[in-house]
């Protein structure tokens, strides 16, 4: 049974009364299935998201999502025993954008989730990881914030009192391109068993002055050097 930690309905800002929702739609390429808001992954395969809506996922393979402007999304996922799953997600976050993701891990499950995202609005993340049995998990969050923009992050990994010898780490970064960009990054641990290894930690900071003035003088200016900045910080 999933325990569910209650703070994932925290806002950055609750000011969102101008922000329309659309309908949901999933646009769903490559190897498995996509029955309404379910989807089976066989492989390798692309999935974009868009508007507000559900996502129940199971399966094995490599998927990357994408995020479109004003997503609203739930993703439920369940890693059977012995299979793998590796999530890469992207995208530019405008306006409001909010996913909470959970995931639960049967034994000798593996779950990789990589978030790489900009954001020139407000984003609302939250990725909670809960191992039932022995299984091991990875979480890297890396944020890009515009001048303005706002965004919470919260990594949350759980280790089941059954999960001995579970394998665990998370890590969540942001990077501020200006004096009015926040970012507040929440990693969180909670186990229940000894016979574990676990890892978080979490870090905020301002674009590097020193880097941006050499690329500068090698020629770039100064938008192009924060975007190539920007590129090598979500890809590190």
């Amino acid at each position: 049974m999933r325990k569910l930690i209650k703070n994932y309905g925290l806002n950055v800002n609750a000011n969102y009364s101008g922000v329309v929702f659309a309908a949901p739609h999933l646009d769903f390429t490559g190897a498995g299935s996509l029955v309404d808001n379910s989807l089976t992954l066989a492989g390798e395969g692309t999935l974009t998201l868009s508007g507000e809506g559900e996502l129940l996922l199971t399966g094995h393979g490599h998927l990357t999502l994408s995020l479109l402007p004003n997503t609203f999304f739930t993703v439920t996922s369940s890693i059977l025993a012995e299979q793998s799953l590796d999530m890469v997600l992207t995208g530019s976050v405008g306006e409001y954008t909010r996913v909470i993701h959970h995931v639960d891990l049967a034994l000798h499950a593996t779950y990789s989730e990589r978030l790489a995202l900009k954001v020139s609005g407000h984003l609302d993340l939250f990725t909670q990881i809960t191992h039932l049995a022995k299984s091991t998990s990875k979480l890297i969050t890396k944020l890009v914030l515009t001048d303005g923009a706002k965004a919470i992050a919260r990594g949350t990994i759980i280790i089941d009192a059954h999960a001995a010898g579970s394998v665990a780490s998370e890590r969540l970064d942001a990077l501020l391109l200006g004096a009015k960009a926040e970012a507040d990054l929440l990693p969180v641990l909670r186990v229940a068993t000894d016979d574990v290894s676990c890892k978080h930690g979490a870090t905020v900071g301002h674009i590097d002055h020193q880097a941006l003035f050499y690329l500068q003088s090698r020629g770039l200016d100064d938008a192009g050097s924060k975007q190539t900045l920007s590129d090598a910080f979500l890809n590190s």
